[in-house]
Parts: C-alpha cells; sequence; structure tokens
C-alpha cells in the first residue's frame, strides 16, 4: 500500500482483511468517490521512446557492419583501424602526461600524413633514426638556411668575426655619447624639480593665509572676495597684494567710523531711548539728528561693501593686516632662475616646471627619440654619425645568404663569440643537418617533436585517427549526443507518464463501475446500494456476488487474503488480470488452491529461506470435522510445503529473484544473511557511521523455558531508548519461545505500573511496540530489534544446547527471518556460553542440516559481538568463513577482476591517468550486485566517489536495456555515487576533446561536492550502557559422541600417510602437537573432563593421522575439542605441567595428562 502511494496511486484500492470489519470502509471509500466530482486525464502512454530506440538499434547494427566489412584505407577496415590505433595508444601511454603526446596536430600535419600512411611511417621512422646524428649540432639549426650547403662558410666565419668586433667597438662609442647626454638631462630635471616644488610651497602658503580669513569677507564686495572666490591661482602675486591691501584699508576706514560714533554720547541714549522716544529725538533734537544721519551713512557704507554693520571689523581687520604681512615678506623673496614676483603667476610658472620635467622623463626613458635636450646640440650631432656608423656594419652581416636573419641578431648579440665558435666548430656538418630539415619539414615535423620515442607511434595513431574522422562513412557509425540526450528524456518522463495513465485509468473505470450498477435493474441508485445502515443495507459478500465486476471497476486493486478472495468471488474465474500472492512461503496449498483460478496472470512472490506454513495459530479443532471415508477417491496427498514450493515445481511457472535488498539501512543488518544463506543480494552501500549490532552479554539464568536476568535486561534497555517528540521509532521485541515472550509482556506491564516508565514507553507503544515469538515473526519489520535469545546456564550451571526449532532442520529459516526485521538497529541478549557459541565453525562444518542451523545461531552471536565491539577484521573473518560454508555451496559472491572489459576503457583509464594515481581509480567496482567500469576517489575529497561509465553498444540496444540502466544508476546515486558517463563514438572522433569534458564535469563535480553528513536520531547512534556479566564455570551437557575415523574425501576409509620419523623428545609440559587432558575447577573440587588436542603448524601428523583429519575429527567429536598453535586456548596451556592450573577468561582447570606422539 505505502509502495502505491509512492507512485500516487492513492485511489481504487480496496484493502480487506475481514469482510465483516473492513465493510464500512469500503462502503464510506465507495460513496465518497462516487458524490465526489472528478474529471479524469486523457493522458496515455504512447510509443515514442520504443520507436526512437527501434531507429536507433537500427543505426547501430549498420554502424557494425560497416565497422567490419568497409574499408577505410587499403587493407584495413574501421574495426582493424580501431584496434591499430588502440593498440598505439598503449605504446605511448607511459608518456601520457607529456605536453608532446598531449597536443594535437595541426591540420596542414594531418593532411600530408594521411595521403599515404605507410609511406609516412616509413620516412617518419628513417628521420627518427637519423635524428641522433644530427641531435647535437641541431640547436644551431635557426643560425643557417638551405644555402649552406653551397656557402664558404669557414672564410665567411673570419669575416663575421671581423665584422662583429668593429660593431662592438661603434656601440661603446655610442653607449659614452648617450650616457654624457642623459647625466645632463638627468641634472636639468633635478633643478627644475627643486624650483616647482619651491613654488608649490610658496603657493600653499598663500592660500592658507587666504584660507584663515573670517568668511563674511568671502561674500562681501571687498576685493578680497576676488581673490577669495577665484579658485585659480592665475593672478600675479603683486595684485594679490594690492588686492588683499585695498581690502584692509577699506575694512580700518569703515571700523574708524563705528568706533568714532559708538563713543558718541547720543549713541547710548538713542540706543536705550524707546521707539517713540527714538523718534521724537530725531525729529526736535539736533545732536540726535546729526548722530543718527552718520549712523545711517555708516549702515549704508557696510552694506555696500557686502558686510553687515553687527560684524566684527576689528577681526576682519587683524586678519587681513596678517595677511598682508604674509604676502609681502613672500614678495621680498627672490630664487635664481625665477622672474621678479611682479610679473609671477604662480600656477603659470608651476605648469612651466611641469611641463619641462615631463619633457626631461621622455627624453631619460627613451634617449633615442625625436625629442631633444636643450644646450646639447653638438652632442646629438656626434651620437648621429655612431650609429650611421653601427648601422652599416649591421647591414654588412645580412649580406651572408647563407645566414638567417636569426643567425644574424644572434651572432650580433653579447652571446655571438660563443655562437661564432660553435659554428666553426661544426661547420662541415651543417649541410646535413640542412638536408634532415627539409625532410622533416616535408612532413610538418619540427626537431623537437623527434625529442620523444614516441614520435613515430604519436604519427602513426593521429594518422588513423584522422583518417577514420574522415572517412566517408562515418555518418553510418557517429551517435548524435542531442538524439541520445532526447531519447534519455523521454525516458525520465516515461515514469510519470505511466503513473498519470494508470490513475487516469482508474478514474474511468470507477464511473464505468458506477454507471453499470445504476443500470441494474435491481438497483434504484448507487447510495442506496451502498447503504450504510437501514433495511437496504447489504454485507460486502452480497455486494461483491451481485456486483463482482463492477466492484473490480471500483476498486481496481485488492489487498485482501487468499480466504476474502474465494469467499467474495465465490464460484468465479479470472476476476483480476493480474493476482499476486506475498509472502507465499507461509500460504499452505490448500488454502490457496481455489484462489489460483481468479487471476488470469499470477505472481508468486515469496523466500524459500524464511518461515513455513506455520501451525502456531491452527486450533486443535480438527476432529470436530469427520471425512467421509466412504469416498471413492479420496485424492493424492499434498507432499508440498507450501504455495512458493508448489509453483516452483510447475512448469508454468517462470522463477525470478529479487536480488536488492531495501529494509536494511545499514548493510551489516543483512550481510550476515547474505553470506550465509542468499549470496547475491545486492546491500546498499552507507555513509552513516554508527554501530547497527550492539550485544549484551547478559549469562543470564534459563529456568523453566525463560531468562528472567534477559527480561530485566530488556526493560532497562526500553527505559534507555532515547525518544523523541516526533516519530518515535518502532520497538520489537524478538524471543525464541512462547513463554519468554509471555514473561516479558507481564513484565512491562508490572514496569509501566512506575509513572516515569509509563510516561517514557507510552510513544514507543503508539509507534507499534509489540513482542513476538519467532514463529510469528515474518511479514513485520521494525526500527529497533530487541532479541532475547534466552537460552543459558541453568540453576546447576549446565548448558544444554537445546534450541527448540533451531535445532530443527529447516530452523536456519526461522533465525533468517528473526534477523533481518531491523531497518536500523539490533540489540541482542545473550546468555550462551562463550565456550559454546565460539564452536561455530564446527558445527557449520558438521555435515547435518540440523547442527549448521544452531551454528548458524552460535555464529550470529559472534558476529554481533564483533560488530559491537568495531572489530572489522574478525567480522570479516566470520563473514568469510559463512561464505565458504554457506547454504548455496559453491554459488558465491565473485570478486570483481581489475581488468579492461576493452579496449575504450583502456584509453579512459590512460587519460584520467593524467590527473589521478591509479590508487585513486578502481576498475569493475562491485556496487550493489552491479559493476562500474571506473571509480574515481580523489584523495583531496575524501569520501567522494566518481563513477565512470564508458557506455558502449549495449547500452543503445533496445529501450529496456536503458530503463534498467537508468534504475541502476538512480540505486547507485543513492549510495553516494556521482555519475559520469562517456560515449564512445565521440571519444573515437575526438579523443582530447572527450578527455577535456570528462576533467570537466569531473572538476564540477568536486566543486560542487560536499560531505553529506546526515543527522542521525539519537535512538540510533546512542548504545545501551551495559555492564558485561562475569561468566561463571558452565557444564556442557555432551551429545552422542562422534567416534573417529579416517576418511578421504569421498567418505571411503583411507590409511594415513606416512611421515618420516622424527626423533624422539621427553615433554613435560604442554608443546603442540600434544593432547591435553583437564579437568574443569569448581573451587577446590575436579569436575568435569575436557580433552584438547594441540596440533603443530611445524608437523603435520599426530599419532598416524594428518593434522586435517584430526581437525575433522574435532569437529565431530563431542569429547575432544582441536586448536592450532595460534589459538587463545593453545597459548593458555603453553609451558604448563600435569598438576598445573590454567585460567581462561572465567574458567579454571587443572592439567591431569599429557599425550605426545609416540
Amino acid at each position: 500500500e505505502n509502495n502505491l502511494n509512492d507512485l500516487g496511486v492513492n485511489t481504487g484500492i480496496a484493502k480487506i482483511t475481514n469482510p465483516i470489519k473492513d465493510r464500512r470502509s469500503i462502503i464510506d471509500q465507495a460513496r465518497d468517490r462516487a458524490e465526489t466530482s472528478q474529471s479524469c486525464g486523457s493522458l496515455q502512454v504512447n510509443a515514442i521512446v520504443e520507436k526512437e530506440y527501434q531507429s536507433l538499434s537500427k543505426q547501430i547494427n549498420n554502424s557494425k557492419k560497416a565497422a567490419q566489412q568497409i574499408l577505410i584505407e587499403p587493407g584495413q577496415n574501421f574495426k582493424d583501424s580501431v584496434a591499430r590505433m588502440m593498440h598505439l595508444e598503449r605504446q605511448i601511454a607511459p608518456a601520457t602526461k607529456t605536453a608532446f603526446i598531449q597536443k594535437s596536430p595541426s591540420s596542414a600535419q594531418l593532411e600530408v600524413w594521411s595521403v599515404n600512411k605507410d609511406r609516412t611511417t616509413q620516412q617518419v621512422k628513417l628521420l627518427q633514426e637519423q635524428f641522433h646524428e644530427v641531435k647535437p649540432i641541431l640547436h644551431l639549426s635557426e643560425y643557417f638556411n638551405s644555402k649552406v650547403a653551397t656557402a664558404q662558410v669557414g672564410n665567411d666565419l673570419v669575416t663575421l668575426s671581423e665584422l662583429r668586433k668593429q660593431l662592438n667597438e661603434t656601440n661603446e662609442a655610442q653607449d659614452i655619447k648617450r650616457k654624457e647626454i642623459l647625466d645632463r638631462a638627468h641634472r636639468t630635471r633635478t633643478e627644475e624639480e627643486e624650483q616647482r616644488d619651491w613654488l608649490q610651497a610658496k603657493t600653499e602658503g598663500i592660500k592658507s593665509t587666504l584660507a584663515s580669513l573670517p568668511r563674511e569677507l568671502s561674500a562681501s564686495e571687498l576685493p578680497i572676495a576676488l581673490i577669495i572666490q577665484d579658485e585659480t591661482d592665475d593672478k600675479p602675486l603683486a595684485s594679490i597684494h594690492t588686492l588683499v591691501s585695498q581690502s584692509f584699508d577699506r575694512i580700518v576706514e569703515l571700523e574708524d567710523r563705528k568706533f568714532t560714533l559708538s563713543r558718541n554720547p547720543e549713541c547710548d541714549a538713542m540706543r536705550n531711548a524707546s521707539n517713540v522716544a527714538r523718534s521724537l529725538k530725531r525729529l526736535f533734537n539736533k545732536k540726535a539728528r546729526s548722530f543718527w544721519a552718520d549712523w545711517t551713512a555708516l549702515e549704508h557704507d557696510v552694506l555696500n561693501s557686502g558686510l553687515n554693520i553687527s560684524d566684527d571689523l576689528t577681526a576682519m581687520r587683524e586678519a587681513l593686516k596678517k595677511a598682508r604681512t604674509s604676502i609681502s615678506e613672500t614678495k621680498e623673496e627672490q630664487r635664481e632662475g625665477l622672474p621678479k614676483w611682479e610679473t609671477l603667476s604662480l600656477s603659470i610658472e608651476i605648469k612651466t616646471r611641469e611641463n619641462r620635467i615631463e619633457t626631461l622623463t621622455r627624453i631619460l626613458d627613451s634617449p633615442d627619440s625625436s625629442e631633444r635636450l636643450e644646450g646639447a646640440e653638438e652632442k646629438y650631432t656626434e651620437l648621429e654619425t655612431l650609429t650611421q656608423q653601427s648601422q652599416n656594419l649591421a647591414d654588412q652581416f645580412n649580406g651572408f645568404q647563407w645566414l638567417t636573419s636569426q643567425g644574424a641578431e644572434a651572432i650580433k648579440s653579447d652571446n655571438g663569440d660563443h655562437i661564432l665558435s660553435q659554428l666553426r666548430a661544426d661547420a662541415t656538418a651543417l649541410p646535413l643537418v640542412s638536408q634532415w630539415l627539409l625532410e622533416a619539414a616535408e612532413w610538418q615535423l619540427n626537431p623537437s617533436d623527434f625529442e620523444f620515442e614516441n614520435c613515430l607511434v604519436w604519427v602513426e595513431y593521429q594518422t588513423i585517427r584522422h583518417i577514420i574522422r574522415n572517412w566517408s562513412d562515418m555518418d553510418v557509425l557517429l551517435m548524435r549526443d542531442s538524439k541520445i540526450n532526447q531519447i534519455e528524456k523521454e525516458v525520465r518522463k516515461l515514469r510519470n507518464i505511466v503513473n498519470q495513465s494508470c490513475i487516469n485509468a482508474i478514474c474511468k473505470q470507477f464511473k464505468k463501475g458506477v454507471t453499470r450498477i445504476e443500470r441494474h435493474p435491481t438497483v434504484h441508485s448507487f447510495r442506496q446500494e451502498f447503504a450504510k445502515t437501514g433495511r437496504n443495507r447489504k454485507s460486502l459478500r452480497k455486494l461483491y456476488h451481485k456486483h463482482s465486476h463492477e466492484l473490480t471497476q471500483l476498486f481496481p486493486i485488492h489487498l485482501t487474503t487468499p480466504e476474502v478472495i474465494c469467499n467474495l468471488f465465490e464460484g468465479r474465474d479470472e476476476c483480476f488480470d493480474l493476482l499476486i500472492f506475498d509472502e507465499a512461503s507461509q500460504v499452505e496449498l490448500q488454502d490457496s488452491a481455489t484462489c489460483l483460478l481468479k487471476g488470469t496472470s499470477i505472481v508468486v512472490a515469496g523466500d524459500e529461506h524464511q518461515m513455513p506454513p506455520s501451525q502456531y495459530f491452527k486450533g486443535s479443532s480438527e476432529h470436530l470435522y469427520e471425512e467421509d471415508n466412504d469416498d471413492e477417491y479420496t485424492g493424492a496427498d499434498i507432499e508440498v510445503e507450501s504455495l512458493l514450493e508448489f509453483c516452483q515445481q510447475q512448469p508454468q511457472f517462470n522463477s525470478r529473484f529479487l536480488d536488492f535488498h531495501y529494509r536494511s539501512h545499514h548493510p551489516s543488518l543483512i550481510q550476515f544473511s547474505n553470506h550465509a544463506i542468499y549470496s547475491r543480494l545486492v546491500i546498499r552501500p552507507t555513509t552513516l557511521t554508527y554501530k547497527p549490532i550492539q550485544l549484551l552479554d547478559v549469562q543470564g539464568t534459563w529456568e523453566n523455558q525463560h531468562n528472567l536476568d534477559e527480561i530485566d535486561e530488556i526493560i532497562r534497555t526500553l527505559g534507555g531508548i532515547v525518544v523523541p517528540d516526533e516519530k518515535p521509532p518502532k520497538v520489537m521485541i524478538a524471543t525464541f519461545n512462547v513463554r519468554q515472550r509471555t514473561e516479558i509482556i507481564r513484565a512491562i506491564e508490572e514496569s509501566k505500573e512506575d509513572q516515569e516508565f509509563r510516561d517514557h514507553i507510552a510513544p514507543l507503544e503508539e509507534a507499534g511496540l509489540n513482542v513476538k515469538n519467532l514463529e510469528n515473526l515474518q511479514g513485520d519489520e521494525c526500527d529497533i530489534l530487541i532479541i532475547s535469545i534466552g537460552y543459558g546456564r541453568t540453576p546447576s550451571g549446565k548448558f544444554v544446547r537445546n534450541y527448540s526449532l533451531i535445532n530443527r532442520k529447516n530452523g536456519y529459516r526461522l533465525l533468517n527471518v528473526l534477523i533481518t526485521r531491523a531497518r536500523y538497529k539490533v540489540i541482542v541478549l545473550n546468555s550462551i556460553p562463550r565456550e559454546v557459541h565460539s564452536q561455530y565453525e564446527q558445527e557449520l562444518t558438521a555435515g547435518t542440516q540440523e547442527r549448521w542451523s544452531r551454528g548458524l545461531l552460535h555464529a550470529y552471536i559472534q558476529y554481533a559481538q564483533s560488530v559491537s565491539n568495531g572489530d572489522e577484521d574478525r567480522t570479516n573473518r566470520i563473514l568469510q568463513i559463512l561464505k565458504s560454508n554457506s547454504l548455496r555451496g559453491n554459488d558465491q559472491i565473485q570478486a570483481a577482476d581489475e581488468a579492461f572489459e576493452s579496449p575504450f576503457e583502456e584509453e579512459v583509464w590512460n587519460v584520467l591517468r593524467e590527473q589521478y594515481e591509479p590508487t585513486e581509480i578502481t576498475l569493475q567496482q562491485p556496487a550493489m550486485g552491479f559493476r562500474i567500469d571506473m571509480v574515481v576517489t580523489p584523495q583531496s575529497h575524501p569520501g567522494l566517489k566518481i563513477a565512470i561509465e564508458c557506455d558502449g553498444e549495449a547500452f543503445h540496444s533496445g529501450w529496456q536495456n536503458q530503463l534498467a540502466d537508468f534504475h541502476r544508476e538512480k540505486l547507485l546515486r543513492g549510495a553516494g555515487y556521482e555519475f559520469v558517463r562517456i560515449w564512445s563514438r565521440n571519444w573515437w572522433m575526438d579523443t582530447p576533446g572527450s578527455g577535456r569534458q570528462l576533467f570537466n564535469e569531473i572538476d564540477q563535480i568536486k566543486a560542487n561536492w560536499a560531505i553529506k553528513e546526515v543527522a542521525l536520531p539519537d535512538w540510533i547512534t546512542k548504545e545501551i550502557e551495559f555492564e558485561t556479566s562475569t561468566e561463571s564455570p558452565v557444564i556442557i551437557e555432551p551429545e552422542a559422541e562422534v567416534l573417529p575415523s579416517t576418511l578421504d574425501k569421498s567418505g571411503n576409509s583411507k590409511a594415513p600417510e606416512p611421515e618420516a620419523q622424527r626423533p624422539a623428545v621427553i615433554l613435560n609440559h604442554v608443546l603442540a602437537p600434544c593432547l591435553v587432558t583437564a579437568k574443569l575447577m569448581q573451587g577446590e573440587e575436579e569436575t568435569t573432563e575436557i580433552r584438547y588436542l594441540f596440533l603443530s603448524d611445524r608437523i603435520n601428523s599426530f599419532r598416524g593421522h594428518t593434522r586435517d583429519q584430526w581437525q575433522e575429527l574435532g569437529r565431530l567429536s563431542q569429547k575432544m575439542a582441536t586448536f592450532g598453535e595460534e589459538h587463545e586456548v593453545y597459548q593458555a596451556f603453553q609451558g604448563k605441567e600435569v598438576g598445573d592450573t590454567v585460567n581462561f577468561r572465567s574458567n579454571q582447570f587443572k592439567v591431569v595428562d599429557l599425550g605426545f606422539d609416540d
């Protein structure tokens, strides 16, 4: 039901386990859907994807035919050419990181080489052989050309030496003149810079003085405002001084007038008088009238000056006085080379100096430029004469026709003497080098190409590649990425289309069903026919008998049991298009035989290694039904165990295996069963880091078919589980018998009397906490599984290997069901002594199904302990033992061979090696039942796994394969793999480009990748606190003794092979090989007698039997155990003498006898 909901199918499902109890929900669902008006979509599955893939398949077949039959050059077809190309690729593989191998040849090179590949190969091979002769002087080839073969090189070299000497002398004279000019220019620039800096300092001083004047002056009508408001610096200093003086004089005048009037007695009188009195004074008082006229005139003059009568004229006067004094002092200063201050404009003079400095700087930077230094005309004339002489000498070098321009320049350079000496030393060999260079140029090759020993291989490789790329029939082979990508998109849409089409079909079927029911002659209305209560109420059985076809239209999907189907569809066959039986190993044939007739197609799903049909729920009332013994024929006895077994024996059923394991979220939860029983399950890897299995070694007492110590520990474990507020885990407690289950339930109920425990466990009960025994576990699953093994020492200290159902032939099936119920975590409570479950290996190889099942239980305890302790080595060893003794025998999981499956993969591997070490690239890595061509695990990104898929023809061979490949990729992505796909056709066509694209995709994955830390709930990560119990001495009840016998591999008696006689050694202490008889001590009392046979790694026989024979006898015997020298038991006994005591774990032994080889 959950899977159907995940697919979007959440309607049209009838879930019926009890026709009486489930009637109401079915009626409600039918009526609600009928009363709800809904439109059904028209989307249907089309054949676009399949047609596209059929077209691709046809194209691929044509491609293969062309590759094998059409010749791309004389004597070679496409397939052979590709094989030769890959062979050459392997030869140059060691040099794949060199720039030469990585570079691509030019189009001109490829055109020349591909005209005749064989001739190209021969000529390049000859050039490569001659290369070693010309290599010592190839570095001189840039200095001469082909005319060197007919030139008098020796005489020319003498002349060149004389010319070089004269040129050097002329150049030295030029350098001297040039230096004299530059020194003068440098001195002149220094003087100009000093004058500029002095002028700038004075300018800044004047600006600072003017800036300190009161703000009122800048807005006034005084001459000083013209200076302050003018931001330019082009006024002469004398003009500035005049304007400042005029402003000062004007301020002084106004201040004197204001001062005089303010001292007039009438001033105070007028100031203190009221407005009326002030007006009368102005009319009738002559002095007042005179004072007022003067004051009014003063105000008028102040305002005309752009000031206010209230301004502080005194402060203005002092500021202007200070500025006039500062400017006057500056006028008195003078500097050599500058004009008088009266005509000096600061900004113009500063700019003049800066222009001169720039000119001098250009002369210093470029002495040979057209700009000239003033006053140095004579030196410039001398320099020009020397330059002309130097040019005449240089032109004479170009007169030697065999000398290249580069050679002429090299001889004229500082290293010219050395080059001339090299040319003189190899003058006779220069023509040979010239001829070799001409031939190399004919084949578009440079001398540097022959530096690599793989040059010939590289040329042939690139030639074949070019021929293939330009092959006229290549269009038949080429697979376009755009077309493939389009089909990939169609495939991704296919599932959504199918899901939506299914929903639409369910909707349409429902409407048809409603219409058919309403048209029935005895039906008044759909609502009345499906009445909930009242006189029209009908049972579910009556409705199905009356409208069987219509109800399958209303509910196309039924989730129910065989008994219910037979009841509802009594007397009707093929009611369903598809009939699926789940958990068929638990279904008896007699309960489902008639149900098989109800489906057109039948799928029977089950696990033969899990629970058989159980008698646990069957009552003892069968005697109430008498059989008619008078029947003429009663039928043959049913000899099959279940419906699953019956269908496996029928030829009409085709068997398919479900290889994917989805339940367990950690591999350790299913690895045990996979190695011991299935050997084929695909287990999804995990990045979760926690202990999925915890072993609590309780060592409790087994009494009256239950273990109270384990029950107490279960209560404590339940109390220790961290219960979150949301989504508490589903916990299931599993026991090996009914009594233990009953006592656990009773203990939980009693513990719930404590309010704190009751509140703690309430969410767990709501989440589905339950207690089950082996017989009713199948089909259930949980987040946390608590296994109570129960079996342990009796109160008297004895232990009996009586595990009830586990001891039976198919007991392993019950154990398999038990240990595979958990999704996240298993907690195992064990009381079986270590001495018992540590012998699991001998029991697994005992040869009987019963002992193998028991050994599997002991092995699981050991496995749980190793996982709980985090001992990976021990865990892997246990799994290896299980694999060697698995139920499926030799049908084991095969390890992947690290090898290339195609030359294409080898080429991709070689390219990856350019950036990754071999340890970072894994070939044919197995994952979830698949094999990945290559997996890159960059050391720079721990945890990152990049799957490189080299897709060949099989990928495109059909849409079914494509769908399967997408499913595979989805599973692997869920397991933490990132994917990069490489198309083989594109790789053949453009290996460098494909290689770059490959690295670009890998780099993009690395850039976007981050370790996805999954926050696990505490109930998964937190371990149950437990203090390991101290094991008390145990008395193991013996089983029936298996007499020793020497058997060969076929089971026949076999005499031991004679061994070379060894010298007799008298021993009195334990030393392998030897037989030790010891007694278990309880206090001072000797109890059970035990025999240990310690075998030697150096000596192969003991008392007439080989080491392997004794090990086999030890496995079969219940009174003697065999151990090698590496075992901890031997290490405890080694060196002990008769009478010594040995402390091993919690037990104490006393050595009573030693037996050595005769």
